[in-house]
């Protein structure tokens, strides 16, 4: 459509005119008619996608503190294990203070920052 969703069930659901995409604009009938979804097989819940113990926010947050604006997806309830092995996978660093996957030891909350151009 042109721009990132403001929540993970915008994958699933298609996005009705006037609803806010992660940037804080308005989706125009044009933009919702380019929508071909679904983009993934499950239904996602307004509560967030659990696997194991953790739980995959639904809401998507811009955080324009840094430069580009980053895209923001939080897990929370995940095992230091698991925060591990996903920063390995997924990051090019160890330091769960920088980079793409950021991850607090004492809530055990993970961010994974997604650059957004265009806002």
């Amino acid at each position: 459509m042109g721009s990132w969703p403001s929540s993970l069930t915008q994958l699933v659901t298609q996005p009705a005119v006037g609803d806010h995409n992660i940037c804080g604009g308005s989706l125009a009938a044009k933009d919702v008619a380019r929508w071909l979804g679904p983009y993934v097989t499950m239904p996602i819940p307004s509560t967030g996608i659990v696997i194991g113990g953790a739980t995959i926010s639904t809401a998507l947050a811009e955080v324009t503190t840094s430069s580009p604006s980053v895209l923001q997806i939080s897990m929370s309830n995940a095992g230091q294990t698991a925060l591990t092995d996903i920063q390995n996978m997924l990051d090019n660093d160890s330091d769960p203070n920088a980079g793409t996957i950021r991850w607090n030891t004492t809530t055990f909350v993970l961010t994974y920052n997604l650059p957004i151009t265009g806002c």
